[in-house]
């Protein structure tokens, strides 16, 4: 915004006097701007948020011979779940311990002696807490 100066009053009109606390009438603040224009600044975004915001952003992934728009969120799920198909058995931990944390996963009483196993393997460490 441009502020208009006003010439400089002469000894006939009279100034007021300037200085300490006593601005010249051109340098004042105008009536009805603000002295923030901008306003106070966002707060800085929290590492969570970061995080949150980014899983949210949308990838493309390939299955097979189509592609597809997923947010990363799905994305690195699906790549955990193909990995662990594939038998690496980090991933499987991975996602097995993310199951039992938001809905406890009960083993059924039909499992082959080697699942039985691998569930004890996974799960031992919740048990002994």
């Amino acid at each position: 915004m441009k502020i208009k100066r006003k010439q400089p009053l002469t000894p006939f009109n009279a100034q007021p006097k300037v200085g300490y606390k006593n601005p010249p009438i051109w340098g004042r603040f105008q009536k009805g701007v603000s002295g923030n224009p901008k306003g106070r600044p966002k707060k800085d975004e929290t590492f969570k948020g970061i995080i949150e915001r980014e899983l949210q952003r949308e990838v493309v992934i390939r299955e097979g011979t189509q592609s597809k728009r997923v947010s990363l969120k799905v994305a690195i799920v699906k790549r955990c779940l193909a990995e662990a198909a594939q038998g690496k058995v980090r991933n499987l931990e991975f996602i097995l311990k993310l199951l039992n944390q938001s809905a406890p996963i009960q083993a059924d009483e039909d499992l082959s002696p080697q699942e039985q196993e691998l569930w004890n393997a996974c799960f031992k460490e919740k048990k002994s807490e």
